[in-house]
């Protein structure tokens, strides 16, 4: 791989790099002593503290309280309200005050102002990481014993999650990260150095709250006094002979040094960082430590030591610092948001664990890959002339080892490196984007969906398909690759000329896979480009059978629904190019009878369930589908959260819902039905929640849930992908994948076609009550009634026809409230099937109808 962005990548150094977050609860106590919950997101330049609905919030220097934000002179300051007793909205002001660029790239000089040259550590060989554990004069020991922390740092084997476990896969077993804890102790038990200061000490200064912190021009000192302490304090410890300095540069490789407690926020030296201890010389056994990483305890996870470690042998984010939801890379590299490999332009560029990436040639030639996990073979490139872009190819095979088991599929990835870029960091334009879907500089797209393979009918790839091959400018990429075959032990692509026996686009076509179709006529379109010349036609087929043929440029075909079986049935198209060139594709689509009662998800048969929570944070998520042109009333909505287990909600099982509209690939304000309040006290797993608003929907439609704090949501793991969304406070909405998450939330909606029914929704007369307890049901439910006034009255049930299946109770009624069962049985005994039914109460020519769900 030897080409002109290897020469601009050699100049330019890795910066000290930590990993950006987002939303960690952070409490902050107030000079009364009241604390308030707040958040912070940042990287180690620049974080501040917010609300959950993302209000700035900082501390005043004259009282000590923590006051909303304003921008004063371009920089954040305290305003006049104070952030427990005002409502920011209410009061105008804006969320999401930030410092300045011109500060934030003054704070970046100077983190990287003492940078050593060539600062990256070792990249092969046995390389020990010394891991030092700090508490201060006013903490306790760790809780945590040392055999916890020393599992994430260096278990070993096929099935194991440890950062040294995932350099030795990562890196074909070139680099072996060990490990060496220090103070030493028992495995049992956990021992810090313990400063003579209390934590405060390394906390800002505040006349009121906190005389005993640091000012601004302190904190340095203060912090490498600390450090270079505890350094002092362990290094009689580190045994002669363990090699630290594998590079022979007079530098210690790896320092991490694990601070007892939280973080704090604002960008303060209790927050995970990378830096060098440049004011202070500390020494272990002669070698000199230079560059170390940062972690509060609160701050250590394998996948962040695995990410932070990767920065050690220089490689930058792939993540956009601003969060503005594009995700370049994804959940398919660990330097954003993935758990498996980083790609293998990755891996050669920084890591250096393989000697070369083979160029590819234009001309026609097939060419086959093992996966990213094989040490050969595992990845191509190709360069264009006159640019400073280029295209890589590798194998993504989900499964290969325990870190790729998390990617959401397998196949070919085709991404492209920006030479003139370092990272993804100020992105877009980006360093490195993975081609997938829909995606382009603005809109994400699937990036689950990224994976080129045969069994998933994605083919081939050039200016014309989806995604199509463009520059980061949009420009077209003259590339031409077709016949990408199945993801197996290996997959298999080929290389044609540009323009040379491209066959036509088929960029999308409708109705989509798993959309739930009526048993009517439909209508089937493909949207198609020709590659070359123009099409010739496109046949469209049912389940194998041709159904017609069209001869555009609109290209439909009518189906009659009514004439298929309920179920699953597969439609295809294969359009002809006048060269005699043909595409193929098609989709699963589930024909219904949308007058009975049907559940539209994306659950599989047999789910595999992950929560996904964000503890303190209060989340939304939201699950899309497309109703097509048929009207709906929504019947019933069952969906599945869990507690968090490190916080209590303020009301537990307390949920939010609205159906929103999905328009333009984007989840909009435009709000179909307010689902209103919803409890489930108890987290049950099926819980399920009768709707009683009649208003009917259609067309894209998104269902979203507010989670609020402490509550997760259930994932069935090996669902589609691409139709569960998810946002925080003062967040853009995100495809789940962008947050690393795998499949589809457990959302269901219970839709029937609205029925002409006696069914009355409006407020009950004023003599008569009717309610339903549970609903739905599965085996009986009770029916509590009330009568103003003595007098005959009836209580029969009714299925959607008007026909009555049991009559309950025929009597002379007594004023009051009143019960009674039923069981789902009908008058000759018979048990009812599932579905909705009308319980009606008549008395004294008034009636009242409550509709119930049968459920079993």
């Amino acid at each position: 791989m030897r080409y002109p962005l290897l020469i601009l990548f050699c100049l330019l150094s890795a910066a000290l790099t930590g990993a950006n977050l987002y939303n960690i609860p952070s409490p902050v106590t107030q000079p009364d002593g009241s604390v308030l919950q707040l958040l912070a997101s940042g990287d180690e330049y620049a974080n501040r503290l917010h609300d959950a609905q993302g209000y700035t919030i900082i501390q005043s220097p004259t009282d000590g309280y923590y006051y909303f934000a304003e921008l004063r002179d371009g920089e954040p300051a305290p305003s006049i309200h104070r952030a427990d007793s005002s409502d920011p909205r209410a009061l105008g002001l804006k969320p999401g005050i930030r410092i300045s660029k011109a500060a934030y790239d003054a704070r970046v000089r100077f983190m990287n102002s003492h940078r050593r040259a060539g600062n990256r550590g070792p990249n092969t060989g046995t390389v020990n990481n010394l891991v030092v554990y700090i508490r201060f004069s006013d903490q306790t020991e760790f809780d945590e014993p040392r055999s916890a922390y020393d599992a994430k740092f260096n278990a070993v084997g096929d099935n194991v999650h440890s950062l040294r476990n995932y350099f030795h896969k990562a890196s074909y077993n070139q680099l072996n990260y060990v490990s060496h804890h220090y103070p030493t102790c028992e495995p049992q038990l956990n021992l810090s150095y313990q400063d003579s200061h209390p934590r405060a000490y390394y906390m800002p200064y505040n006349s009121i709250t906190n005389p005993l912190g640091y000012r601004d021009w302190q904190r340095t000192e203060r912090e490498h006094t600390l450090l270079a302490n505890a350094i002092n304090a362990i290094a009689p410890q580190v045994p002669a002979d363990l090699v630290i300095d594998a590079d022979g540069d007079g530098y210690v490789d790896n320092v991490c040094f694990i601070i007892r407690g939280p973080h704090t926020a604002w960008a303060e030296l209790l927050w995970a960082h990378r830096w060098a201890l440049y004011t202070v010389d500390a020494f272990i056994n002669n070698k000199l430590v230079w560059d170390f990483t940062f972690q509060p305890e609160d701050h250590n996870d394998v996948r962040t030591i695995c990410h932070e470690m990767f920065h050690s042998v220089g490689a930058p984010d792939l993540y956009h610092y601003e969060y503005d939801g594009l995700t370049p890379a994804g959940c398919w590299d660990i330097m954003e948001s993935g758990y498996g490999h980083m790609g293998m332009y990755m891996k050669y560029r920084y890591g250096g664990w393989i000697d070369d990436i083979p160029e590819i040639p234009y001309t026609g030639a097939s060419f086959t890959l093992n996966p990213v996990t094989s040490p050969t073979n595992n990845c191509f490139y190709m360069t264009f002339p006159g640019g400073n872009e280029s295209l890589v190819f590798e194998y993504r095979k989900q499964d290969s080892d325990i870190f790729e088991e998390e990617l959401p599929g397998s196949g070919l990835l085709i991404y492209r490196i920006n030479a003139t870029m370092h990272g993804n960091a100020d992105g877009p334009p980006d360093a490195v984007y993975i081609f997938r879907p829909n995606g382009s500089n603005t809109s994400n797209g699937q990036i689950a969906e990224a994976a080129f393979c045969a069994e998933e009918q994605r083919t081939e790839f050039n200016p014309f398909t989806n995604p199509r091959a463009v520059y980061s400018n949009g420009a077209t990429i003259p590339v031409n690759i077709k016949e990408i075959g199945y993801a197996g032990d290996t997959i298999s692509f080929r290389v044609e000329p540009a323009g040379y026996n491209m066959p036509p686009a088929i960029q999308s076509l409708t109705p989509a896979s798993g959309s739930f179709v009526p048993n009517e006529a439909f209508a089937v379109v493909a949207n198609v480009i020709p590659a070359v010349g123009s099409l010739d036609r496109v046949d469209f087929f049912v389940d194998g059978i041709l159904q017609g043929q069209s001869f555009g440029p609109l290209y439909t075909m009518m189906i009659d629904g009514a004439s298929l079986s309920l179920g699953t049935h597969e439609i295809s198209v294969t359009a002809w190019q006048q060269n005699g060139m043909q595409s193929t594709k098609s989709n699963q689509i589930e024909i219904i009878d949308p007058e009975n009662l049907n559940w539209f998800d994306w659950m599989t048969d047999t789910p595999d369930w992950e929560a996904y929570g964000r503890g303190a944070i209060p989340i939304q998520v939201a699950m899309e589908i497309d109703l097509g042109d048929q009207l709906y009333r929504v019947e019933a909505l069952r969906f599945q959260i869990t507690p968090d287990p490190w916080g209590t909600p303020e009301t537990p099982g307390l949920v939010t819902g609205t159906i929103n509209r999905f328009a333009n690939g984007a989840i909009t304000d435009q709000v179909l039905l307010d689902l209103g309040y919803i409890y489930n006290p108890q987290y049950e797993p099926d819980f399920t929640v009768a709707i009683e608003d009649t208003t009917s929907i259609s067309g894209q439609i998104a269902v979203v849930l507010n989670l609020f704090e402490y509550q997760n949501m259930i994932f069935d793991t090996k669902a589609i992908c691409g139709h569960t969304w998810i946002t925080e406070p003062n967040r853009p909405w995100t495809d789940a994948l962008g947050r690393g998450i795998l499949g589809a939330a457990d959302i269901r909606l219970l839709l029937q076609a609205p029925v002409l029914a006696t069914d009355d929704p409006s407020a009950p007369p004023a003599g008569l009550n009717l309610a339903v307890s549970p609903n739905p049901f599965s085996s009986g439910t009770e029916i509590s009634y009330e009568l103003k006034d003595s007098a005959p009255f009836t209580l029969s049930i009714y299925n959607l026809k008007g026909q009555k299946v049991r009559s309950l109770l025929q009597a002379e009624g007594r004023a009051g409230s009143h019960s009674t069962r039923w069981d789902g049985r009908d008058d000759s005994g018979r048990q009812v099937s599932s579905g909705i039914y009308l319980c009606r109460i008549s008395s004294a020519g008034q009636s009242f109808t409550r509709r119930m769900i049968l459920l079993k």
